[in-house]
């Protein structure tokens, strides 16, 4: 009986906590619900600070546009003084519908806050989205999106494009993104963590940021202190420094300039086109598909060629440097070539 009496004290003494941390805490909100026929309507702007924005797809003929902002704090008045200086407005145009967070130049506290939009609509609406210090979800357009996100957390299903020629552009610096299908894009990151599962082609421009990519059918980058795996691709041109690359698979043709960093290439088809290497202090270490068979050209300079097959080259050494050419393989006549420089670091082939 006792145990009983102590367990519904206990009870009573946490509910009574719970309730008086609720107490303290005044929850004081703006709300506001637009809803806009979809008819004409092409594209979705948003300009907002400290969002979370939550695209939702629907079938239906109209645009729902849900936000709130919420001041977090005990103290009443201010929470109020503070809910006055944000303005978030919603309105459309003809072919587009406009939803802008403006701070009043007065507005400057410590306060937590939340700004919270939930957007339904079709999937037909392109999105223009500029977000600082939130998170963007995002399940699908066809029309394409324009990102310029900072600090930001970004959730994609799908914005791969009905149309080609649609292109998807993200700026992203101190993000952290997890990409299902892109589409075509042009990205350029910045001290972020990226991940894209599946991709057409991506026009890439990065620094100091990790990516990886597993499917792609072509990649264009420049880097800058990357650390980049890519799993599978048809087609890559990387140029950068001080960045370590992780290729484990291309089909076609790949071509690779990079300063300072580190390079690995783990695969290939068995009949690819070109493979173009010029590094510098770059430990370079290539594995081919072993039934392939290519012409290879090179030279390393205050460094050494490492090949299983070396018997089929044709090495000719001249101080510090040495020039290398062959057929590897048991096609004589392939197509396939390989042209690979390297200065400072060993190129090692397995």
């Amino acid at each position: 009986m006792r145990l009983i009496l102590f367990i519904i004290l206990a009870l009573t003494i946490n509910l009574s906590l719970v309730k008086a941390q609720n107490e303290n805490i005044v929850d004081t909100c703006n709300y506001a619900l637009d809803v806009y026929s979809s008819e004409g309507i092409k594209e979705l702007n948003i300009k907002s600070l400290h969002a979370k924005i939550n695209i939702h797809n629907w079938d239906k003929e109209t645009v729902s546009v849900e936000s709130t902002v919420k001041i977090l704090t005990p103290k009443l008045i201010v929470a109020e003084e503070l809910l006055a200086l944000i303005e978030v407005e919603a309105k459309n145009t003809k072919d587009a519908i406009n939803i802008i967070t403006t701070l009043s130049k007065d507005f400057s506290s410590t306060v937590p806050y939340e700004i919270t939009h939930n957007i339904f609509v079709p999937e037909h609406v392109a999105f223009n989205i500029t977000n600082n210090h939130g998170n963007v979800v995002i399940p699908k357009t066809t029309s394409g999106v324009n990102l310029k996100l900072n600090y930001c957390s970004l959730i994609v299903n799908d914005i791969q494009a009905e149309l080609a020629e649609t292109k998807n552009y993200l700026n992203l610096k101190f993000c952290k993104a997890d990409i299902n299908l892109l589409g075509n894009a042009s990205i350029n990151s910045n001290s972020s963590e990226i991940l894209i599962t599946k991709c057409d082609s991506i026009l890439l421009k990065s620094e100091y940021s990790n990516i990886s990519i597993l499917d792609n059918r072509k990649l264009d980058g420049d880097t800058n202190l990357d650390k980049i795996q890519i799993d599978k691709t048809d087609n890559i041109i990387l140029l950068g420094k001080y960045s370590a690359i992780k290729l484990d698979y291309f089909s076609t043709d790949g071509k690779i300039e990079l300063e300072e960093g580190k390079l690995n290439i783990n695969g290939s088809s068995n009949n690819f086109s070109s493979l173009l290497i010029s590094n510098n202090n770059t430990p370079t270490s290539i594995k081919l598909n072993p039934s392939a068979s290519y012409i290879i050209n090179g030279e390393v300079k205050d460094a050494k060629i490492n090949h299983p097959n070396t018997s089929d080259l044709d090495l000719i050494k001249d101080n510090n440097k040495t020039s290398f050419s062959g057929v590897i393989g048991d096609n004589p006549n392939t197509n396939s070539r390989v042209i690979v420089f390297n200065k400072n670091k060993d190129i090692t082939f397995d």
